[in-house]
């Protein structure tokens, strides 16, 4: 159910439309880049160097178990991969 809402003012609908389609606030930090936006929302792309470090040192792609199989062998590849840890 949508509805179609109606500003009593045009001046007001058009003043709303070009709030709505500024450009945002474009900050250059190299790696990455920070928009900020009118109403305050701030969009961040990309990564630091710091968060790319933490990001994939955490990545342990050796912990992942892929599979095709039932539960009952993903538990059991678990508990082999448990104790293997001890």
């Amino acid at each position: 159910n949508h509805q179609l809402v109606r500003l009593a003012n045009p001046a007001e609908a058009l003043k709303r439309r070009n709030t709505m389609s500024r450009e945002p606030k474009v900050i250059d930090h190299g790696d990455w880049e920070e928009r900020i936006f009118d109403d305050g929302g701030v969009l961040r792309v990309g990564m630091s160097a710091d968060q790319q470090h933490a990001f994939y040192g955490a990545y342990q792609p050796e912990r992942v178990i892929l599979h095709q199989s039932s539960l009952e062998e993903v538990l059991r590849l678990k508990r082999k991969r448990l104790s293997k840890d001890e």
